[in-house]
């Protein structure tokens, strides 16, 4: 089998989405908007984890897969030692297999920052009714991209926010209500940012303020 190198491997795998994924315009309103069957960012930066996390000393090939409702890719190996599923599934920090690949790829601007292609990905698709879904085996990693429907609605309360208020609003969503206190630990920043995070998921009405004083809390609507 013919090696090619990392980059080039990235941009085949961007040819295939050109050559295979409906892209266009669409009108909303009373305006024309692009589309893109799947989002091509969120694409390209499941690409791009593949090719950087995976094992090379496995014998074998990440694979890209088009189905009639989604795009699967997945990357040869598990997670690396030191990082859990939960923590890979967060976003929380990260722990690249291949540091020299990760910052060629930062270098070539195919990734934007270290740590953050999760993060990214579920960004994305903040603004519609699907979400992307990541499986955690011993031997791969997979990530499902489903395929948006033209006629996919936009949530226009999570659609503005901003990445590390969608990060908090995640963590939200799994507890049973958070301090300002749990906030500052989680995110790992000062109580003034932590403050402004909260009153921002406030502001566009995604949770709720209960209790008052110390006893404060925040939940999801």
């Amino acid at each position: 089998m013919k090696s090619v190198s990392v980059i080039e491997e990235f941009e085949t795998a961007m040819l295939f989405y050109k050559k295979h994924i409906n892209q266009g315009d669409r009108i909303k309103g009373a305006f024309r908007e692009s589309f893109e069957e799947v989002p091509e960012e969120a694409y390209k930066e499941a690409v791009a984890n593949a090719i950087i996390h995976r094992d090379y000393s496995r014998r074998g090939n990440n694979r890209v897969e088009i189905f009639e409702d989604r795009v699967e890719i997945t990357s040869i190996g598990g997670l690396p030692v030191g990082i859990s599923k939960e923590e890979y599934l967060n976003g929380n920090f990260s722990n690249a297999r291949n540091r020299i690949i990760a910052d060629i790829f930062l270098r070539c601007k195919i990734i934007e920052k270290m740590g953050t292609g999760v993060r990214r990905i579920k960004y994305v698709y903040r603004s519609f009714g699907q979400s992307p879904e990541f499986k955690v085996f011993e031997n791969s990693i997979q990530v499902i991209l489903p395929k948006l429907s033209m006629a996919a609605e936009i949530n226009t309360k999570q659609a503005d926010l901003t990445m590390e208020e969608e990060k908090l609003l995640n963590y939200i969503k799994s507890t049973k209500g958070i301090s300002r206190v749990d906030t500052e630990k989680y995110m790992g920043i000062g109580k003034t940012k932590a403050t402004n995070l909260i009153n921002g998921l406030l502001d566009k009405d995604v949770v709720i303020k209960i209790g008052i004083g110390k006893n404060t809390k925040y939940k999801c609507k």
